[in-house]
C-alpha cells in the first residue's frame, strides 16, 4: 500500500526541494531550516512547505508550499498545509495569480495586503513577475481547515492521523495515481518499455507502410523502429543517472522532451488507433510502442491536468457526475455491482459515453434483451480506455479486474458490447488472464442473428467503422442489418479506418488536430454523396455531434446526418444539443463549485 508521510527536512532533501522549486519557477533555497517535506515510502520528497515567522505578527507565513507536478491534485499540498497548521496554528501567505483558487478550498480567507508583514510583502515588490501577477493575501485561522469541498481531505478519508514520531501518514490506496510512484516507474515504465521497444526494433523491416499511413511521421521519424530506438536512447539517459527515482526521472523526461521535440510531438499526438500498423507484415502494433511513452509522460506531468476529470476508476468522474446531476439512473434494471450469484448470465456493457449521454438507447436495448429472453444485467462502468490514453495502465488493469471478477462471482457467461473500444480493452484483459469462461459478443452481431433488419427510406447511407473495429466484428453485421438500404462507401473503411479524433487524449495537447481528423471523415462522407453517416462507436457519435454543434462546418458537411446505428434500429434520436447544454451546466450551474472540486 502506497503512503506518504510528512517529516522535517534533512540535508539530502535539499537537491529535491530545489528541483521542485525549479519546476515551479521559485527561487533557490539555501538551507532546510523551517522546511517540512512530504516523502514517499522510499523517503523521496514529493513536496515541501517552508514556514517563516515574523516577530510581533499573528501567525506563521507559508513561504512557500510546492509539490511535484506529477503529485499535484492528490492531497499532498493540502496535507502539508494541514501539518503546518497543526504545528504553528494560524497561517498567513501571499498567493500568486495561478494558485489563488487553491487556498480558499482549505479554509483560507482573503485579507488585505496591509495585514502582511513588510518583510514578506517586500518580495512581491521586487519579484520579476510583478507586472503580470496580481498577488492576494490569505489567512487560515487555527482549526478552521474544514472546507467540505476539499477533495484532498474529504474524498477518500485521507485526513491526518498520529504516527510514531509525530509525523502524519496519508493513505493513498484509493486516490489518484496511488500506484504511480517508484513502483510504476521501475516496473512498467522501464522493464516493459524496454521489452516492447527492443522487440519492435528486432521485428521492424523498415518497409515504410506505417509512415505512409499516418501524417505524424516525418523525414527524421520514418518507422516504428525509429520511435522505439528513441525510447531506448531515453532509457539510457535514465540508466546513467546514479540517483534514479521518481523526481530525477521527471527532470530527465522534461529535458528529453525539450531536446527531442519531434519525438515528443509524434508520441503525444498519436491517437493510439493502430491505423499505421494495421497492415504491418511483422505484426507490430503501434499501441505497444506508444504506450510506454504515455506512462513516462504521465509520470512527469506532461499529460497535463486537464484529463483529471476522466479518472474513471474513481467514484466521481466526468460521466458519473453527469449522470448524478441529471438523474440518469437505471433502477428498472439489475446492475452488475448488486448482482447475486446466478441472477443473470448476460451482461450488457454500453460503455461510459452511451450509458451517460444516450440513456434512451440503453433502455431500448435493455427492453429488447428482455423481450428476447436474456437473463441480463447492466454495467455502468467504463472499460478504462481514458486511463490508458493517459498512460495509467496499472489502474486500467485494476479497473478491468474488478469488472471481470464481479462477472465471475455473479456467474456471467457473456458480455454484450456496444463500443468497439470497450470490446478491445476487455478482450485484451480476458486474453492476458487466460479467462475463457466469458464470451464477448458485439451487439450488432446479436441483433443480426435475431433477424433485426433496418429500413431507412430516401437516405444514402455510409458506414464509418470505429478504429477499434478493423476486423469488422461490428461493421460486418451492421452492413447486413442495413442491406436493403441505399448505401455508399467512404474512402477509408475497415483496416483503413482513421480515428474520429477522440482517441489518445490528444485534445488536451493539439485540439486543432482533433478537429482536423473529425472534419476529414465528414469530408469523405460529403465526397461519397452520403446523406447519413452511420457510426458503431458511441464516442464517435459524440465526436461527430460535437462537430455539428461547435465545429463551424461548411453547409454540405453540416447537412450530413451522423447517427449511431441504434438510433435507427429503435427510431430514437439522441438530442445532442440538450446533452451538451447539460454538460456545460455542470461547470457553470448551481453545483459548479462541487463539480470543480471533484473533477479538477
Amino acid at each position: 500500500m502506497d503512503q506518504y508521510k510528512i517529516r522535517p527536512a534533512k540535508e539530502n532533501d535539499l537537491t529535491y526541494i530545489n528541483m521542485i522549486c525549479d519546476e515551479h519557477g521559485l527561487g533557490y533555497i539555501e538551507n532546510i531550516k523551517k522546511i517540512s517535506v512530504a516523502v514517499n515510502e522510499d523517503d523521496v520528497p514529493l513536496g515541501f512547505i517552508q514556514i517563516e515567522q515574523v516577530d510581533g505578527d499573528e501567525g506563521a507565513y507559508v513561504y512557500p508550499v510546492a509539490v511535484w507536478a506529477t503529485w499535484q491534485f492528490q492531497g499532498v499540498g493540502s496535507a502539508l498545509v494541514k501539518y503546518a497548521e497543526q504545528q504553528h496554528g494560524t497561517l498567513k501567505l501571499v498567493a500568486c495569480t495561478e494558485s489563488q483558487d487553491f487556498y480558499p478550498r482549505l479554509g483560507f480567507e482573503e485579507i488585505s495586503m496591509e495585514e502582511i508583514a513588510a518583510t514578506i510583502a517586500h518580495d512581491c515588490q521586487v519579484c520579476a513577475r510583478k507586472t503580470t501577477c496580481t498577488p492576494k493575501a490569505f489567512i487560515l485561522k487555527s482549526a478552521s481547515c474544514t472546507n467540505p469541498h476539499d477533495r484532498s481531505v474529504n474524498l477518500h478519508d485521507s485526513s491526518c492521523h498520529s504516527r510514531a514520531g509525530g509525523s502524519p501518514s496519508f493513505n493513498l490506496a484509493d486516490t489518484t495515481d496511488s500506484y504511480f510512484c517508484e513502483n510504476d516507474h521501475m516496473e512498467y515504465s522501464t522493464k516493459k518499455a524496454k521489452q516492447a521497444w527492443q522487440a519492435t526494433i528486432s521485428n521492424c523491416t523498415d518497409c515504410g507502410l506505417c509512415s505512409a499511413r499516418c501524417e505524424l511521421f516525418n523525414q527524421d521519424i520514418k518507422s516504428m523502429a525509429d520511435i522505439a530506438q528513441a525510447g531506448l536512447d531515453f532509457l539510457t539517459k535514465i540508466d546513467k543517472r546514479p540517483d534514479v527515482n521518481n523526481a530525477t526521472t521527471t527532470i530527465t523526461i522534461h529535458k528529453y522532451a525539450e531536446q527531442n521535440p519531434d519525438t515528443y510531438a509524434i508520441t503525444r499526438r498519436c491517437c493510439l488507433c493502430d491505423k499505421c500498423t494495421a497492415l504491418c507484415p511483422s505484426n507490430i502494433q503501434a499501441n505497444e510502442v506508444m504506450r510506454p511513452w504515455r506512462a513516462f509522460y504521465q509520470l512527469s506531468g506532461l499529460m497535463g491536468n486537464d484529463l483529471n476529470s476522466v479518472e474513471v476508476d474513481k467514484e466521481w468522474h466526468l460521466f458519473s457526475v453527469y449522470r448524478h446531476l441529471n438523474g440518469v439512473f437505471y433502477p428498472e434494471f439489475l446492475n452488475l455491482k448488486d448482482l447475486q450469484p446466478n441472477q443473470a448470465d448476460t451482461l450488457f456493457f454500453p460503455g461510459c459515453t452511451m450509458v451517460s449521454y444516450m440513456d434512451d438507447l440503453v433502455r431500448q436495448t435493455g427492453s429488447w434483451l428482455t423481450e428476447k429472453g436474456y437473463k441480463w444485467a447492466l454495467s455502468d462502468d467504463c472499460c478504462g480506455s481514458p486511463l490508458a490514453s493517459r498512460g495509467q495502465y496499472q489502474r486500467v488493469e485494476a479497473l478491468q479486474k474488478s469488472i471481470i471478477n464481479n462477472c465471475i462471482k455473479a456467474g456471467i457467461k457473456r458480455i454484450i458490447t456496444v463500443c468497439c473500444g470497450c470490446e478491445m480493452e476487455l478482450a485484451k484483459y480476458l486474453e492476458n488472464q487466460g479467462i475463457k469462461s466469458i464470451e464477448l459478443i458485439p451487439l450488432p452481431k446479436l441483433l443480426q442473428e435475431h433477424g433485426k433488419n433496418v429500413e431507412v427510406a430516401n437516405q444514402q447511407l455510409a458506414f464509418f467503422d470505429s478504429c477499434h473495429d478493423r476486423d469488422q466484428k461490428h461493421g460486418t453485421p451492421l452492413r447486413i442489418m442495413f442491406a436493403t438500404c441505399d448505401t455508399c462507401k467512404l474512402a477509408q473503411e475497415g483496416k483503413d479506418t482513421p480515428c474520429c479524433g477522440a482517441g489518445g487524449a490528444v485534445s488536451g495537447f493539439d485540439a486543432e488536430l482533433v478537429d482536423t481528423r473529425a472534419k476529414r471523415i465528414l469530408a469523405q462522407a460529403e465526397q461519397a454523396k452520403a446523406t447519413t453517416m452511420i457510426v458503431s462507436c458511441p464516442t464517435c457519435a459524440f465526436t461527430f455531434a460535437s462537430q455539428k454543434v461547435f465545429g463551424n462546418l461548411g453547409a454540405e458537411q453540416q447537412s450530413i446526418e451522423c447517427k449511431h446505428y441504434l438510433e435507427l434500429v429503435f427510431n430514437k434520436t439522441t438530442d445532442w444539443n440538450n446533452v451538451f447544454a447539460k454538460a456545460q451546466e455542470m461547470w457553470t450551474g448551481e453545483y459548479s463549485d462541487w463539480v470543480m472540486s471533484e473533477l479538477l
